[in-house]
């Protein structure tokens, strides 16, 4: 398995970056196949991916086995995710 860094401060393996290939989420730019590097177009943003070892994974992000293959998952900010949502509030007041 592959991993790959993002310069969105995001982490991908294989099977994700084909994935977002598949589905034209993100079009080719440039590589090199020599050093492993991608540059990708995702909308109006260029992503630049590198290629990572499974040690240089920050503690945050988890790799989690799936059907197909290896996901990463990135643990950042599940405490606030899963806390209910604040009721809103009107003129100082709750509804």
């Amino acid at each position: 398995m592959n991993l790959y860094a993002g310069s969105d401060d995001r982490f991908y393996t294989d099977l994700e970056v084909s994935w977002h290939f598949e589905s034209d989420e993100w079009q080719p730019c440039m590589w090199d196949s020599e050093d492993g590097w991608e540059l990708v177009e995702e909308g109006s943003e260029l992503v630049w991916l590198w290629p990572i070892g499974r040690d240089e994974l920050p503690e945050r992000v988890e790799l989690q086995q799936e059907e197909h293959g290896y996901v990463v998952v990135d643990r950042r900010g599940q405490d606030d995710r899963d806390r209910e949502e604040p009721e809103p509030m009107v003129g100082g007041r709750i509804p």
